[in-house]
């Protein structure tokens, strides 16, 4: 353990941070200037799933400097740099960290700690519930440098007007663009609007007018931000397609009527299936057949469980209630993986920093026992997690 601790030490490096790439310098994070190269880690002895392609690669390598990925593949076509530091993964599968592009109470340390070291390295927080909006995006600012924790993403509060579902109340069209704004000048990763009628025996509540959603999606388009909405029926969720959101925070636990699943699927709108969340409000089966049409129709779908967005039961780290009802859907073991990196990074604004083994992004990485592609069981049998180059997890802690 001392030597694997030495390891970490050699080339820990600090996070390049939550935020998008285009407002908060990330696309020039990914290599440090000015600085003499750090020592190389090589990650030996695995099979390599990158979460682009659609096989694995048994005997691979993976060599990472100052936090980057600097070569990945076939270890014999791997050039592994003279004095690199070697770590023996004993046949491991490495997959990109997990994205988990739909969680709460990603403000509190300890949360994004257990994420992270189960192998959730990022993970985007689409309310704040957990302290004032403003509050919680200090705290994503101070907490970036820390890579024992999971990369934060966030949407800061929920909009909506007076009386209605969401945690930020706005009164007017003008109001709605100021708040837009406001929270594009804060560093925001995505806008989150709500549309919805009810939850949990509350009835009628109000919605925004077609005007102030309007005018939400289009300053922030203006301001080179996406938005998210959320909606729980497929009535709103044809409104919320014609309104031009760029994803949907929820598979409707109603069924979806196939001309708007049809309209969904030729805009492209990514959907965040939360099955887990429907399943504690005890309406999963129509959520579930949602998500196997969805995904049979060939559908954006991207890692996320609502955690601690409803009741029920929510895993504090890796989400494999969320990942079997993706399985339970249809969705291969690849699909699901990629679901989980690669399409999440894409949905989340971030795949030119995390989401795909390939050399110049961050190095997150997960390291599991066993062959996930034949049994997703294995996602829990760590052996190693990196998050920005340092190894958090080195396999030990869930073998006591």
């Amino acid at each position: 353990m001392k030597q694997k601790l030495v390891i970490l030490l050699a080339f820990a490096v600090l996070s390049v941070g939550a935020g998008c790439k285009a407002r908060n310098g990330d696309a020039n994070a990914n290599a440090p200037s000015g600085k003499q190269p750090g020592p190389a880690v090589a990650l030996v002895n695995l099979t390599l799933i990158d979460g682009l392609g659609d096989t694995s690669v048994e005997g691979a390598a993976i060599v990472v400097r100052d936090g980057i990925i600097i070569a990945a593949g076939k270890e014999s076509k791997v050039t592994i740099p003279e004095g690199a530091s070697r770590v023996d993964l004993g046949g491991a599968t490495v997959m990109p960290g997990f994205i988990n592009a739909h969680v709460h109470h990603g403000y509190k340390e300890e949360n994004l700690r257990s994420w992270a070291m189960a192998g959730v390295t990022t993970v985007r927080d689409l309310a704040n519930l957990d302290m004032p909006y403003l509050e919680g995006i200090e705290l994503r600012n101070r907490l970036r440098g820390d890579p024992s924790l999971a990369r934060l993403l966030v949407a800061g509060p929920g909009l909506t007007v007076p009386g209605g579902y969401g945690t930020r109340y706005l009164s007017s069209t003008a109001e709605t663009e100021a708040a837009v704004n406001e929270l594009a000048d804060l560093g925001v990763d995505v806008i989150k609007l709500t549309f919805e009628d009810g939850y949990a025996g509350r009835h009628n509540m109000p919605k925004m007018t077609e005007a102030e959603y309007r005018a939400a999606v289009r300053v922030a388009h203006a301001r080179h931000l996406k938005v998210i909405g959320h909606v729980t029926s497929s009535d709103n969720l044809k409104t919320l397609i014609e309104m031009g959101v760029d994803q949907i925070a929820h598979l409707p636990y109603d069924t979806v009527p196939d001309a708007i699943m049809k309209k969904a699927i030729a805009r492209k709108l990514p959907v965040m299936p939360t099955i887990t969340v429907f399943d504690g409000f005890g309406v999963s089966s129509g959520a579930r057949g949602n998500l196997a049409r969805f995904h049979s129709a060939g559908a954006i779908i991207a890692l996320g469980d609502d955690y601690g967005g409803g009741p029920g039961r929510f895993e504090l780290g890796m989400p494999m209630r969320e990942v079997a009802w993706m399985k339970g859907a249809g969705m291969s073991g690849i699909e699901v993986i990629k679901s989980c990196t690669s399409v999440a990074a894409r949905v989340c604004g971030v795949e030119d920093i995390v989401g795909s083994i390939r050399p110049g992004l961050r190095a997150d990485l997960l390291a599991v026992r066993g062959d996930p592609l034949a049994d997703l069981a294995a996602l829990t049998d760590i052996r190693l997690v990196m998050r920005d180059g340092v190894i958090i997890n080195d396999g030990t802690a869930n073998r006591q």
